[in-house]
């Protein structure tokens, strides 16, 4: 079982039908009744009771959405803490230090970024630090045209 298959079992036990869950996660319903089924498969048991009307619930699907629950508060907990250990180097050239990167780095560290370093240098000296592994990423002003790298 996947953590996602937690995810999914936990929307279809909240929302207590499995086209609603599936909305909520942008999938298709078949999708997510699979998914039940082969949560069902893999641990023996029915969940859930499928009717005309949705769904009723079994008494397993209560302790496995208690279970599922913590489960997923743990893991989001473990990411947040572990994400103070993300680092990004950035570099730029002296103009768009300026003006690029400050943004840049504030969207950053809403994401989870906790450290984002960033340096100022010419455009060689930026390919240079990037081809030794010195930085993540490099904003430039020109076109380029080395093939290892991708323009966005």
């Amino acid at each position: 079982m996947e953590l996602n298959d937690l995810r999914i079992f936990v929307e279809v036990y909240q929302c207590g039908f499995f086209s609603k869950a599936a909305d909520k996660l942008g999938y298709v319903q078949p999708n997510i009744s699979n998914r039940i089924k082969k949560i069902e498969a893999q641990l023996g048991i029915r969940l859930f009771e499928r009717t005309n009307k949705g769904i009723a619930l079994l008494q397993p699907a209560d302790q496995m959405y208690a279970h599922s629950k913590k489960i997923l508060i743990d893991y989001h907990n473990m990411v947040e803490d572990l994400s103070k250990y993300k680092t990004l180097r950035v570099g730029a050239t002296p103009t768009l230090a300026y003006s690029i990167i400050p943004p840049f780095t504030q969207r950053l560290k809403k994401s989870g970024y906790r450290n984002v370093i960033h340096s100022t240098h010419s455009i060689s000296e930026l390919f240079k630090q990037l081809d030794q592994n010195e930085l993540d990423c490099i904003w430039i002003n020109r076109e380029f045209s080395n093939k290892m790298y991708k323009s966005v």
